[in-house]
Order: C-alpha cells, then structure tokens, then sequence
C-alpha cells in the first residue's frame, strides 16, 4: 500500500497486491499436490492420502483466512480504513501461506525439478 494516500487508493494497492499474492500461493498449491501425486514425493505410504489431506488443509486454510480476516475488519466496521484491516490480515497471512506450503512436510518445492520433490533423509 506504498505511496496510496487516500482509503481508497490504499484498497486498490492491498486488493492488487492481494491478487498477486493468490496467483502465487495457487500455483505454489498446484506444484504441491503435482508433487505429492508422484510417489516418489516423499516417504509417504500412501502419498495420495497426503495429496488429499494438503487439499483438505487448503480448503480450511481458506476458509480460516476469510474469517480471520473478516473478525479484523469488523473491529474497524464503523471507520474508513475497515477494507485496509482485512486486506491488511489476507496480505500477511497469505505471504506465510506461501512459505507453509513451499515447505509442506518433507516435500520441498523449491527443486529444480518441476514434478518432483527433494527428500532429505
């Protein structure tokens, strides 16, 4: 929200930066699940279970994310600055999502190898 010096201009800023953010962390989701779909992903017995179980925790993750968000905003529901408090929370805890799922258990996304993951032993 650098350089926005009204409401408005600082909702536009976060609502980009927001979007960005999303495109990021979906396609840092698509690699994760592309990656536990190949049983060489990790030392999973059954790495599909993984595969669904990070598309479960996703699924919540969004979910806990608009609430939280939404909760922060409604602290500010009778001021100006409501939409900034919920862009505000989406940015910082989309940004730590990112990191989460770049480093999903043992699966490690930042391989050179498109499909596959690199497994410390």
């Amino acid at each position: 929200m650098d350089g926005a010096q009204t409401t408005l201009e600082m909702d536009h800023c976060g609502e980009f930066k927001l979007g960005k953010l999303n495109l990021q962390m979906d396609a840092v989701f698509k690699k994760l699940t592309s990656t536990l779909a190949n049983s060489e992903c990790c030392f999973s017995e059954d790495h599909l279970m993984a595969r669904e179980l990070a598309m479960k925790a996703q699924t919540h993750w969004l979910s806990f994310r608009e609430a939280e968000c939404d909760g922060q905003r409604e602290t500010a529901s009778a001021g100006s600055l409501r939409g900034s408090f919920f862009l505000s929370c989406a940015i910082s805890l989309t940004t730590d999502r990112i990191k989460q799922l770049s480093n999903w258990g043992v699966v490690d996304l930042k391989s050179p190898k498109s499909n596959s993951a690199k497994v410390t032993r």
